[in-house]
């Protein structure tokens, strides 16, 4: 019996227009906006991962395209951090969700960062647990992360669910036992998650 419902953070509930970004380095460097949107989403996944960190990320999207020399490092970061991040419509399922279930956060950013979200934005008061990787000393895709987040709540696999926009982390949830569900849309999670509502 479900008991426990774990969230990711971005892509997820969170979203930011990363057009902004994509259409400026398309700009600088004369690249289509397709070919510069792809050498991003790679990058991004790899940054999100902390697999690379930020500079890594500049760097390689700099090698990663045509006239990739031609980006400025401070404009970057200027454009960068003026992406917006909004809630996205699943926020509205959390209280709904925390009627039945044990509802929390499992995200791969630092515990700075996930205080500056908390004061920005009140859905966090929703989760009896944000679980970051700093915390869990694993990020996802890790098997670690998620071990770690059911010994903090008490959950056994087979009473969790998993919902993230990226497979490979479902795909690892799934691997010890959880439920996973893989965020591609609103429309699909709306129809999924009805069935637990």
């Amino acid at each position: 019996m479900l008991t426990t419902i774990y969230f990711d953070l971005f892509g997820v509930l969170l979203g930011a227009d990363k057009s902004t970004i994509i259409q400026y380095i398309s700009e600088r460097t004369n690249n289509q906006y397709e070919i510069v949107d792809n050498v991003f989403s790679e990058q991004f996944n790899k940054f999100e991962k902390r697999e690379i960190n930020f500079d890594q990320f500049f760097q390689n999207l700099q090698y990663g395209l045509v006239n990739g020399e031609l980006l400025s490092v401070t404009e970057f970061k200027s454009t960068w951090m003026q992406q917006e991040l909004s809630e996205l419509p699943t926020v509205n399922y959390l209280l709904k969700l925390k009627e039945k279930y044990s509802i929390n956060l499992i995200s791969n950013i630092s515990n700075s960062y996930l205080k500056v979200l908390q004061n920005k934005f009140d859905f966090f008061n929703v989760f009896e647990f944000c679980i970051t990787s700093e915390l869990a000393n694993a990020s996802k895709p890790s098997k670690d992360i998620f071990h770690y987040a059911l010994k903090k709540t008490g959950t056994l696999p087979d009473e969790a669910l998993f919902i993230d926009d990226q497979k490979q982390n479902v795909n690892s949830a799934e691997s010890i036992g959880m439920k996973g569900l893989q965020y591609i849309s609103y429309h699909q999670f709306k129809k999924y998650i009805e069935t637990y509502v």
